[in-house]
């Protein structure tokens, strides 16, 4: 044999060269640390080869016959099994062959696939075609061979296909039944075909590796040259775009006991001066504060069914402070609402649905 040159070197010193435009077109390169073969496709890229035993092919094998009767009818009223063998065109141990079957002889999984064709005198007859293992129908039914009888239209064909599961043993034959018309139809010499494949698991030859720098699918993208760039370019930076996993974070679901002190903003709702404030936390906190600038009507807030929230409110007059009046509370405590000037209240609320029915409190607190 010729002598063949080449140059050796780790993965990452091939990368280097490349990168510098400084591989030769054609040369072989040993990838030392990951004993595989690479040829330069140009001065800057390579490609790598794959080793014996990478991507290594499953079992399969596959048969395939013809039929040589022509003189049984397969436009029978009731199902019978039709004669597609007689012409072996190709088979090897995994199958044994008969005139109207195949017995597979491993278990697995197989891909059927049949083409029976028709010739009859009969008008408009269509002979059903399906596909059963050990008599059991496997398939759909493949009904596309009607006859004319008329102009020539003597001959016509039906097809269907399937894939399942076999054991050793099972028996794969086509059967077929009268779907129109009455009347004799045969099988034309050698043009039925019936062929059988082992396809369980089947994989195909190994390609070649990806090119330099390129990302392994079994890795689950541990190989990315940089993990946090990479999180950026995906809209997923810790810190920016997503938080930062942190076991005290406090859920919503999650049984928690708090140990440090938090406080709430105050949401400052304004002046009210005529009509019904309803405190609400649907949005904001659970914390108020309003300015009595006229006469209005103070009311609960409303909650879903079997939920509950406390409020807090403070209320401070002005110099056009009115009388407050509540409505739809259950039960109000405390101290009396003042019109005077900077007098100040500080109000709870409590509401709870019990069943659909609310339940609610006020309680006042005069400041002054």
């Amino acid at each position: 044999m010729p002598d063949v040159q080449h140059k050796r070197g780790t993965r990452a010193d091939l990368d280097t060269l490349a990168a510098a435009d400084g591989l030769l077109v054609g040369q072989i390169y040993v990838i030392t640390d990951e004993d595989r073969l690479a040829v330069a496709k140009t001065i800057g890229t390579y490609q790598t080869m794959a080793k014996e035993g990478e991507g290594s092919a499953a079992p399969f094998s596959f048969c395939q016959v013809r039929n040589t009767d022509t003189s049984t009818n397969i436009n029978v009223s009731t199902a019978a099994n039709i004669p597609f063998g007689g012409t072996n065109d190709a088979t090897d141990s995994d199958y044994t062959l008969a005139s109207d079957s195949i017995t597979v002889n491993f278990d697995g999984v197989v891909s059927v696939q049949a083409h029976i064709s028709q010739s009859g005198s009969v008008a408009r007859s269509n002979v059903g075609i399906w596909i059963t293992n050990n008599n059991t129908k496997v398939s759909g039914v493949g009904q596309s061979g009607y006859i004319r009888a008329a102009s020539g239209h003597n001959e016509s064909s039906s097809h269907v296909s399937a894939t399942f599961a076999v054991s050793d043993g099972d028996v794969i034959r086509v059967q077929g039944k009268q779907r129109a018309a009455s009347g004799t139809v045969n099988q034309i010499a050698g043009e039925s075909q019936v062929t059988v494949y082992r396809c369980d698991g089947v994989a195909g030859p190994a390609g070649p590796a990806g090119p330099a720098g390129g990302l392994l699918a079994s890795n689950n993208l541990s190989d990315v040259a940089n993990a946090g760039t990479s999180r950026t370019n995906l809209g997923l930076a810790i810190g920016t775009d997503v938080q930062a996993y942190d076991a005290d974070t406090l859920k919503a679901d999650t049984t928690a006991n708090l140990t440090a002190a938090f406080t709430a903003a105050i949401d400052d709702d304004g002046t009210i001066t005529t009509g019904t404030y309803t405190p609400t936390t649907a949005a904001g906190s659970q914390y108020k504060k309003i300015i009595g600038g006229g006469a209005f009507t103070l009311a609960p807030p409303v909650v879903a069914t079997n939920t509950a929230t406390t409020l807090s409110l403070f209320i401070i007059n002005n110099s056009s402070a009115g009388a407050i009046t509540t409505s739809g509370f259950d039960k109000v405590a405390g101290d009396d609402f003042t019109t005077t000037d900077a007098h100040k209240f500080s109000c709870r609320i409590e509401v709870n649905d019990i069943g659909g029915t609310e339940y609610s409190t006020l309680v006042v607190l005069a400041m002054q």
